[in-house]
């Protein structure tokens, strides 16, 4: 996903002439704008909802950062991304683990709410 964006992206920035062949700084936020829109509905599909569960929030929201990464990247926003994706590793590690956690200590009952 992020070498997609990064590609796409560079891809902007590289025709982002206008007609006197200066930099259009418009083209490339439509580029941005573009790739938003995909990642969004491809987030939106990630997420399901069943029952009482809701699954694939963690799924979207790691596309939406993995689709930024490919962004900044191609920006050249090196400490940007070095950060974002330091940051997200550590989310995504730390909550694995706190979820199990709690699974431990507060296992799931099959009992309705209502009851």
């Amino acid at each position: 996903m992020a070498l997609g964006t990064a590609l796409m992206t560079l891809v902007g920035v590289a025709t982002a002439s206008g007609a006197g062949g200066e930099y259009d700084p418009s083209s490339l936020a439509r580029v941005v704008q573009g790739i938003a829109a995909g990642i969004g509905f491809l987030g939106g599909r990630a997420i399901l909802k069943g029952g009482d569960h809701v699954r694939g929030l963690t799924t979207a929201a790691t596309l939406w950062v993995a689709a930024g990464v490919g962004i900044a990247c191609a920006a050249g926003l090196w400490h940007t991304t070095l950060i974002a994706v330091a940051i997200t590793t550590v989310v995504l590690v730390a909550g694995r683990r706190a979820d199990a956690l709690l699974h431990r200590w507060f296992p799931a009952t099959d009992k309705p709410a209502d009851e």
